[in-house]
């Protein structure tokens, strides 16, 4: 049943549309004129419309979550001999509050839930942890054929079924246009979408075209389902394709001007790129109509068809008075590792020449955490790590804290993001306020070049907030010859091997492996290697950049997430503990404009993370909200400002000399000590632990924490869960070291 509608016409006359003018600006004006109810089959429809058996696909080997050693009271219910892997998976499956828990399925049958305090180990073992809301297994590797069933609660049927859902099933009005607007992830892409299932059709109110071009980004989600034996069960046989179509109207007639199929074969295989030639129309009013229709069969179930970009080119530009914006994420980059930071090696040589005649560098810049995901969030979005809650995953950043991206594309930026991988994707909420973000790219494969044309062809359309993002610096860490002692080469079991988390950074920290002060050197030298590498890229693109963009406005940040600990306080890695060696970062500014390169230099003021919003805000002429807790850069940081750092389980204070590190942090401790008072200016690596002798600092720091979070309260949502890691996520957190061998 098709749902004919209208929101009514707009007498106001329209801006005119020009180049860079999108579709998502034109959503309150325009109208829908068909909307289909449901693209669920009939029989799914009704049988979803009381309570229903549901069974997800089955979990492939590859998508378990690997959880280390058995934990307790695991490890105490097995038998010594018993060296079992613990693995763990959330699926993507809400269950309906107070719903009995799901049942296990291998091969299709249930499986009898083991009970670790009654039961013996039975050598292997599948079950649904009802307090914790996992499936976990035991043994020597991930189990096989195991699907979960449970029982769902009609009220949450269609979110769990229609990938499309813009509305209640038999609601009297149709959908918005603007409610029809989505973060659709496809593979490694992910954009801001309209979904219009087939059959639908939206008009655009009429306008002045003085554009050339409208630029689509079309793709069908694949989501299926079928009904079997009264159960709802997850099938990979879905639409039969989509067709596309754009019409324009004009003088009440009406001329298509575009169509293009999407097979079934190439239904959820990405999105496809395609221009819309609008040139005979140009300096004419006139207005479009987007469609989609059911594949060659008619058939329209699980036709869920979505269209991104929505992007006009050519002609007239728009002009504006916003710098771009582009912020450069190097992770695990430690600032003293930098010439500009008055590094002897010439690991950043591009880098530093860009930065010596263009940038402001602050050489006492903080984190607010010692791994990605909770500090690339405060990075993001410019909350502290206990306001964002994002402290482990599975995990995402919660909609009350609204990112940078998302801010400056309600401001009218253009927005892209490129990452690669890790905890940077979708899962965790990062692509959020994108129109374009690509997760999933290797260091060996990225080449931010690629975006220069793009910086070029925008001309003054809209202003451009690009975020990049690489683990080229990250573990693990390749050899290079070009630092090597040529005094004395290295000659030891490392040499030629990368230095992974699996193979040396794990076994070193549980101190498995011993590590001798030519083997460290080496270590040190191949992560000096990576920097290189990284500056090789990064300086080329900053250099290209400079040309691109000539007499156009634009602030550009480069910073880390974290540092990286090599030996320091006993360790490896980061993520471990909250010493400087993995809180210290960069944070390179070119400011906008004259001024701004009049004041490039170095400036020794303590800086954070969480002033790069702010200074994004600011720059862009958006008002910086009241419950962020860093201040733009444009002006110099309050006298006494307090510096704050999270772990799970634990917190570090920085107030000028003094720096108090409270709780423990997961993971092997460099010190028993609950409580570490550092005076940095005699003891900037944090070698002698000051607690004892000046206990009136102690409480004073902690005073000053209560303080610092009672002015910034969490978020409502903070530390929310977040959806199933995919195949490729998982892949990629393996391969950084976030999850253990074989996994």
């Amino acid at each position: 049943m098709l749902l004919a509608g209208a929101l009514g016409s707009c007498s106001r006359r329209e801006p005119p549309v020009q180049a860079g003018t999108t579709l998502f600006d034109l959503l309150d004006q325009s109208r829908l004129e068909a909307y289909p109810e449901t693209n669920l089959p009939p029989e799914i429809a009704a049988a979803a419309a009381e309570p229903f058996r549901m069974r997800g696909m089955e979990i492939l080997p590859g998508e378990w979550t690997y959880g280390g050693d058995p934990p307790p009271p695991f490890a105490g219910s097995l038998p010594a001999s018993a060296t079992p892997r613990y693995w763990l998976s959330r699926p993507d499956l809400p269950l309906a509050a107070g719903a009995d828990p799901p049942v296990v399925l291998r091969g299709g049958a249930a499986v009898r839930p083991w009970d670790p305090g009654k039961e013996p180990f039975p050598g292997e073992a599948v079950w649904w942890d009802q307090e914790n809301g996992d499936l976990c297994a035991l043994g020597p590797s991930p189990p096989e054929r195991v699907q979960l069933e449970f029982l769902a609660d009609p009220r949450l049927a269609f979110d769990l079924l229609e990938e499309s859902l813009a509305r209640p099933p038999g609601a009297p009005t149709p959908p918005r246009p603007r409610d029809l607007v989505r973060q659709i992830r496809i593979g490694a892409i992910s954009r801001r979408c309209l979904l219009l299932p087939a059959p639908a059709a939206l008009s655009t109110p009429a306008v002045d075209l003085r554009a050339e071009s409208l630029h689509l980004a079309v793709a069908v989600v694949a989501s299926s389902w079928r009904h079997e034996e009264g159960r709802i069960e997850a099938s990979r046989e879905g639409s039969d394709g989509v067709e596309f179509r754009v019409d324009v109207l004009e003088g009440g007639r009406v001329e298509r001007v575009f169509s293009h199929s999407v097979p079934a074969e190439r239904v959820g295989a990405g999105f496809e790129n395609v221009v819309v030639d609008l040139t005979r129309f140009r300096g004419r009013r006139i207005a479009l109509r987007l469609a989609t229709e059911p594949g060659p069969g008619g058939d329209r179930r699980f036709d869920y068809a979505v269209v991104g970009a929505l992007r006009f080119a050519g002609g007239e530009s728009r002009e504006f008075d916003r710098p771009h914006v582009i912020l450069v994420d190097l992770d695990t980059l430690r600032p003293d590792r930098l010439g500009s930071h008055g590094y002897a090696r010439a690991t950043s040589p591009r880098l530093d020449a860009w930065a010596a005649a263009n940038a402001v560098v602050h050489r006492d810049a903080l984190s607010t955490s010692s791994w990605t995901l909770p500090a690339t969030a405060s990075m993001g979005t410019g909350l502290a790590v206990h306001q964002h809650g994002l402290l482990g995953f599975p995990g995402t950043i919660p909609s009350a804290a609204a990112s940078v991206a998302e801010r400056l594309r309600d401001a009218g930026y253009a927005t892209y993001g490129v990452a690669e991988g890790g905890f940077l994707g979708g899962a965790f909420g990062f692509d959020r306020g994108f129109d374009l973000y690509h997760w999933g790219s290797t260091g060996s494969e990225t080449d931010w070049r690629g975006f220069l044309p793009e910086i070029r062809r925008r001309g003054s359309g809209r202003p451009l907030f690009l975020f990049l993002h690489t683990y080229l610096v990250h573990s693990p860490y390749l050899p290079d010859s070009r630092f090597e002692d040529s005094a004395r080469p290295y000659a030891g079991w490392l040499a030629d091997r990368p230095i992974d988390f699996a193979g040396v950074i794990e076994p070193f920290l549980q101190g498995k492996l011993e590590l001798g002060p030519e083997d460290r050197d080496h270590i040190s030298r191949c992560y000096d290697a990576g920097i290189a590498r990284m500056d090789s890229m990064l300086g080329e693109f900053l250099e290209e950049m400079e040309g691109a963009f000539r007499d156009r406005d634009f602030l550009l940040i480069v910073t880390a997430d974290h540092g990286e600990e090599l030996f320091e306080h006993g360790g490896m890695g980061h993520g471990q503990t909250l010493y400087g060696e993995v809180l210290r970062i960069p944070l390179i500014v070119r400011f906008p404009g004259e001024q701004g390169r009049a004041r490039a230099g170095v400036e020794e003021a303590p800086v954070s993370i969480l002033d790069i919003v702010p200074t994004i805000l600011d720059y862009a002429g958006i008002p910086v909200p009241d419950d962020l807790p860093g201040t733009s850069l444009r002006t110099p940081p309050p006298a006494g400002r307090v510096r704050v750092a999270e772990l799970a389980g634990a917190a570090a204070l920085q107030r000028g000399r003094w720096k108090l590190i409270l709780g423990r942090a997961p993971g092997p401790r460099r010190s028993g000590e609950p409580e570490e008072l550092y005076d940095l200016e005699p003891d900037p690596g944090e070698t002698r632990n000051l607690a004892r002798e000046h206990p009136d600092v102690v409480r004073d720091l902690k005073e000053e924490l209560d303080r610092f979070r009672t002015r910034h309260p969490p978020v409502e949502g903070a530390a929310s869960p977040g959806g199933r890691l995919g195949v490729a996520e998982l892949d990629r957190l393996r391969a950084l070291g976030y999850l253990g061998e074989g996994r």
